[in-house]
């Protein structure tokens, strides 16, 4: 195994951000005080002991970054509820302290000052109606004010968001899929607005990110190995029955085989499980469906069912109208390295290019890909027909790839009563359209489509909107985007040849989503088995491949010491180092849990990220406090991954 020197120095700035705010926060309240206050907080629901420590930390811990371990089903949303009542009481207070006025609270139903991150839209949705808590993807937090990281801030504009930032508590959910590049400059941006608390909420054994790293569990390591504390919640609460509470809590010790063996005939093998599963889900009653969620693990699967579906829909009556078809973009998961070689531009049909600061000398635009040559470089023709030949090997590897974007066109139908999902986001005026979230089509004309969002708003896309672009048949969903969602039923659709896509910790969103009853459709039982156990979806950090922090090991309780080792040689080859193991997720001996070496996975990317609204600000940042030197970027992590 290989790494660079700048992802080893990445994650070392990471532990040290941790250093860094140690003894740094604003507690809300101290702990004894805490432990009867959030519970009146949390009424008429009582957390649980565990849910309740782990609050306590959050809100009375003296450093300035808190990280919570909660398994999947665990209520890590409950807890978080009397957590934003207590800070927004907090900012209420503090607000008329200012203005010289004795705060007297009548009610908890009032705005603080706390902000949820997420990993993408849709749980920022589900954050929002969750908790109340004003919330953003983590991605436009870090771009609203990452050029203060890199001294491209002016004073004025430095001082005004720190004025902003300061004490403020931060939220961020799902932290198992926030990459090394986001962490670093996540506690980077904390530490140096000085934010009263940076809390960091997720399941290291659930989905890693898609770009390289692993950094929750890095961060989870070294405060174990350091002894400091790190909150666990681990009592399923999701589950209504017996029978899947132990399908889940198998699934989270790993336990693929005992899981699988408990769904007994919930496990249907078929030739064509993409097929049944998608007949399975319209035999359901209207209320049913509604229950029920469809997670195929490849995209050509999801098409397939949503495809399936529709037809059915069509021919029950459900769907109205004779429908439009639409031209609609799928963008090609490539990683950020993979985007600077000519040979991966073959996989798609378009050059998006979203801004002049792309590395390849393009305007702003559509680029059909007409011909790609063996000596890397790439004929692209705009949409006026004028030619441009460029090289992607000339695009930076440390810039920002989330304006490039490499996409196919393909042709969907919709009808009034169809269920859609945002590919991309459009927040212009209000316009409240995000990536990932559902929506469903009111009405279909020549002129365009009326959609009814999530919150319940009308939104009027005539003809020529961007947005009609950037959307697809919504009845069945991603892996990525099923992790945070709870529903009745779940009908997960893995197959065992599907090598890279099937993993254990797939495996475990899939079948932890669930209230009352998940199904399996798959090819091969025994063969899905043998895949999953053969196939943990793990990744190594940097600083195990050079022997640095045994990350894995410190989380399974079998680790050493953590001492810092000195500078590595990197071009010199590697020995075999046993941190190449898998996750030791077992924790029932008297299950069977065979364990085999790992095939190392490869991560695919969705580089449409958010798209939030850029400041004005320009100039230069303030020389105190200094702003951190430029961040170089790690290479990636190379292995394979669950498709978005």
């Amino acid at each position: 195994m290989i790494t660079t020197r700048e992802a080893i120095e990445q994650e070392r700035r990471i532990l040290k951000a941790m250093d860094t705010g140690a003894g740094e926060a604003r507690p809300l309240m101290a702990a004894d005080v805490a432990a009867t206050r959030l519970a009146e907080l949390a009424a008429p629901r009582e957390l649980n002991h565990q849910q309740l420590a782990a609050a306590i930390q959050i809100v009375s811990s003296p450093d300035r970054i808190v990280l919570v371990q909660g398994r999947a089903g665990a209520g890590k949303s409950t807890m978080l509820q009397p957590i934003a009542k207590a800070e927004a009481i907090d900012a209420t207070a503090r607000m008329l302290s200012a203005e010289g006025k004795d705060a007297l609270l009548l009610t908890a139903d009032v705005k603080g000052d706390a902000k949820a991150l997420a990993f993408q839209n849709k749980m920022v949705a589900d954050l929002k109606t969750d908790t109340g808590l004003e919330a953003m993807t983590a991605h436009a937090f870090i771009f609203r004010n990452e050029k203060f990281l890199n001294g491209e801030g002016s004073a004025e504009a430095f001082a005004a968001r720190k004025a902003e930032l300061a004490g403020v508590y931060l939220i961020l959910d799902e932290g198992s899929m926030i990459s090394n590049e986001q962490m670093d400059k996540l506690t980077a941006i904390a530490n140096l607005m000085e934010v009263g608390r940076l809390a960091i909420i997720g399941d290291r054994k659930q989905l890693n990110p898609i770009d390289a790293g692993k950094s929750f569990s890095l961060m989870q390591a070294r405060a174990i190995q350091d002894q400091l504390p790190v909150s666990e919640v681990n009592i399923n609460m999701r589950q209504k029955t017996e029978e899947m509470r132990l399908v889940a809590d198998l699934a989270d010790a790993g336990n693929v085989r005992g899981a699988i063996a408990i769904l007994g005939d919930r496990v249907i093998e078929s030739d064509d499980r993409i097929g049944d599963a998608a007949n399975a889900w319209l035999a359901l009653s209207a209320e049913q469906r509604d229950k029920t969620t469809l997670l195929p693990s490849s995209r050509d699967g999801r098409a397939e069912a949503n495809q399936i579906i529709q037809d059915g829909l069509k021919a029950e009556g459900t769907l109205q109208g004779a429908g439009r078809a639409f031209n609609v973009r799928e963008t090609v998961q490539l990683t950020r390295e993979e985007y600077r070689y000519a040979r991966n531009w073959r996989q798609a049909q378009f050059l998006e290019v979203g801004s002049r600061d792309n590395g390849l000398g393009l305007a702003k635009g559509d680029y059909r890909i007409a011909r790609i040559f063996d000596n890397g470089k790439v004929d692209l023709v705009d949409m006026r027909g004028k030619k441009h030949r460029v090289e992607p090997i000339k695009i930076d590897p440390t810039g920002k790839l989330n304006r490039l974007k490499l996409s196919n066109e393909k042709r969907i139908e919709v009808h009034e009563g169809e269920r859609i999902r945002w590919t991309d986001s459009d927040k212009r005026d209000g316009r409240g359209m995000l990536n990932a979230t559902i929506a469903s089509v009111e009405k279909v004309t020549a002129e365009g489509i009326t959609v009814k969002l999530a919150s319940g708003e009308l939104r009027e896309l005539q003809n020529g909107d961007k947005m009609l672009k950037r959307m697809d048949l919504a009845y069945a969903i991603n892996t990525h985007m099923a992790q945070g969602i709870t529903n009745e039923t779940v009908f997960s659709v893995m197959g065992a040849r599907e090598s890279n896509l099937s993993n254990a910790r797939a495996f475990l969103v899939n079948h932890t989503r669930q209230q009352n009853d998940v199904r399996l459709f798959t090819d091969d039982k025994t063969k899905l088995v043998a895949q999953l156990e053969n196939n943990r979806g793990d990744k190594s950090s940097a600083l195990e491949v050079i022997g640095e922090l045994a990350v894995e090991k410190i989380l399974s309780g079998k680790g050493k010491d953590f001492s810092p080792a000195p500078p590595v040689d990197l071009d010199k080859p590697s020995g075999s180092s046993d941190l190449d193991r898998k996750l030791d997720l077992s924790g029932l001996a008297d299950l069977d849990v065979r364990g085999s070496e790992p095939k190392t996975e490869s991560k695919a990317t969705d580089l449409s990220s958010p798209d939030p609204s850029p400041d004005k600000d320009t100039g230069k940042s303030p020389a105190s406090p200094a702003p951190a030197a430029p961040r170089e970027e790690p290479q990636l992590d190379r292995s394979k991954g669950l498709e978005l």
